[in-house]
């Protein structure tokens, strides 16, 4: 990272950093003919252009000192895409982050912009690799979305229990719920165990709810050894339509009728040296609703992921994961706007194997 030195009347800094994470990804079943497909980038996605871990960025960040333990903040971060240099995140200049807050070592952290959610900052600490990139890793993240224009986030940490809060204002005229977020996680960590909680609820514009929770912990072991397990609870009313700049991704498309989630997932992860990662997990969604004929969609994901460190900024990773999907039903197809089903399966395929050799470079 370049620290970049700004006069100022206080001790103050601003930082300027970055990540370029590319994946060649080969993957079967990409549509209803049952295709295969190569891209640089998520090859169920036609504009992914990401690699299968971590979406790139450019950002920048600083803080000032105010004295008396309090300071003032900053984040500005873009998303790319790194294959053909494109804004992600639904065209927005600083679409990964945008906010400005105020710090004090006692009373906490108050942040307002564009900021993550609740229950994807749960995910950064409970998920087997801090949510991946791509359908065939991730597919969990956008049933409750992952980040919220006009947040207001309170965070602050009481010893071994940190605590965050979300509000994010929907700005419409005649109703302050209409395209509103509300959220909150809490976490927990004491050693070798961490637990964490996450709620949260988004209403559209026309009242519509999208409502979530989800529990989960992380056991780490001696020598290298990491233990996860999470559980997901999405319900969405019929007709919800996700507020734009709310990274919900395909579910951006009206929910043409009633959806419930429950998800599951497990995992492990081994670091034989300072410099190498194996993890290993599987997801599981069970998907049912009060007006879907068949009440009992599912889809389930596992996948093997290896990494190793050339350096401290500088990654190889290779990863092979295993899609499938059964008693599809017309709510499973409504949410897959896009064409491809929500784990990267092609409509109408019942399965799908992805392959991924990825570099990561940070900055």
């Amino acid at each position: 990272m370049a620290a970049i030195s700004v006069p100022a009347f206080a001790q103050s800094s601003v930082t300027m950093y970055g990540l370029i994470d590319l994946a060649l990804n080969y993957r079967t079943n990409v549509n209803a003919a049952g295709q295969r497909a190569l891209a640089l980038g998520d090859a169920a996605v036609s504009d992914a252009g990401q690699g299968a871990l971590s979406g790139s960025r450019l950002g920048f960040k600083g803080t000032e000192d105010l004295g008396g333990g309090a300071k003032a903040l900053f984040v500005l971060e873009a998303g790319v895409t790194a294959n053909n240099g494109q804004s992600d995140q639904q065209g927005q200049l600083f679409g990964r982050q945008a906010y400005v807050g105020l710090g004090d070592k006692d009373l906490g952290t108050l942040t307002l912009g564009r900021q993550y959610g609740s229950a994807m900052d749960y995910v950064f600490d409970f998920d087997p690799i801090g949510g991946g990139n791509m359908l065939g890793n991730e597919f969990q993240l956008w049933l409750n979305g992952i980040r919220f224009d006009n947040s207001v986030i309170y965070a602050n940490a009481f010893g071994p229990v940190s605590v965050r809060l979300q509000y994010s204002v929907g700005g419409q005229a005649g109703s302050i719920n209409a395209n509103s977020t509300y959220g909150g996680n809490v976490k927990y960590k004491d050693g070798a165990l961490s637990l964490g909680v996450f709620v949260q609820q988004t209403r559209d514009v026309n009242g519509n709810k999208l409502s979530g929770a989800g529990l989960g912990g992380v056991y780490a072991l001696d020598p290298g050894i990491k233990l996860y397990a999470n559980y997901y609870y999405t319900k969405h009313d019929a007709g919800f339509t996700a507020p734009f700049g709310t990274s919900q991704g395909m579910l951006n498309a009206p929910t043409l009728v009633a959806r419930t989630d429950n998800v599951g997932v497990l995992g492990a992860s081994y670091a034989p040296t300072a410099n190498d990662t194996i993890t290993l997990a599987g997801m599981y969604d069970h998907i049912s609703n009060a007006t879907n004929v068949g009440n009992g969609n599912k889809l389930g994901t596992v996948y093997l992921l290896a990494e190793h460190g050339l350096s401290k900024r500088t990654e190889v990773y290779g990863m092979i994961d295993y899609n499938r999907v059964s008693n599809v039903g017309p709510a499973f197809q409504a949410l897959a706007s896009t064409g491809e089903n929500l784990n990267g399966v092609g409509a109408g395929q019942k399965d799908a194997v992805g392959l991924s050799l990825g570099l990561r470079h940070s900055f």
